[in-house]
């Protein structure tokens, strides 16, 4: 879970924000002005979170290839369907 703090505060207690994600796994919301502007996390974490994006991604590159032969309006009805399956499934 996020928590948050201001710029200020993260300016302000850098050091320890900075600890506490590294050692003790915490996230920081970083806010300005109210507003969402980054994210503080440990190192572990950003590696967990780029290898799931990596995954991701060469699942995606993978699909895309064994259906590079497959007109695109037959793929968006099939995945049209599969939504409306899932949908009416709950």
């Amino acid at each position: 879970m996020l928590q948050s703090v201001s710029v200020v505060q993260a300016r302000n207690n850098f050091s320890d924000l900075i600890s506490q994600a590294y050692y003790g796994g915490k996230k920081f919301l970083i806010k300005k002005m109210k507003r969402p502007f980054a994210v503080l996390l440990g190192i572990e974490e950003y590696q967990r979170l780029e290898k799931l994006q990596n995954a991701l991604f060469d699942k995606i590159r993978s699909q895309r290839e064994k259906n590079k032969n497959i007109p695109l309006t037959k793929l968006q009805k099939d995945i049209q369907k599969a939504i409306t399956a899932v949908r009416c499934s709950k």
